[in-house]
């Protein structure tokens, strides 16, 4: 079962190609770039997993789209280093 968060809202889906030059510009790579904004009424839903790792899945039902982000915990350092026994 899904939850709603909020009313039907209408965001706009950015896209460009992006260029980098490299060898003192004799040669050109590009690539594709694909921005989605993320309407300030869902922000206080992405506060938990601002700063870390999300898997994203993405899904394709009847013509709309799906997209899933889900935290996923990294490996870290402890912040001190155990007393040596």
């Amino acid at each position: 079962m899904t939850k709603k968060l909020a009313g039907d809202v209408i965001v706009k889906l950015y896209h460009w190609i992006a260029k980098k030059r490299y060898l003192q510009g004799k040669y050109v790579y590009t690539y594709e770039r694909l921005y989605i904004p993320v309407p300030r009424v869902f922000h206080k839903h992405f506060k938990s997993i601002l700063k870390g790792h999300v898997k994203m899945e993405v899904e394709e039902q009847n013509g709309r789209l799906g997209v899933f982000l889900t935290p996923v915990k990294t490996l870290s350092h402890a912040e001190s280093p155990p007393d040596k026994t």
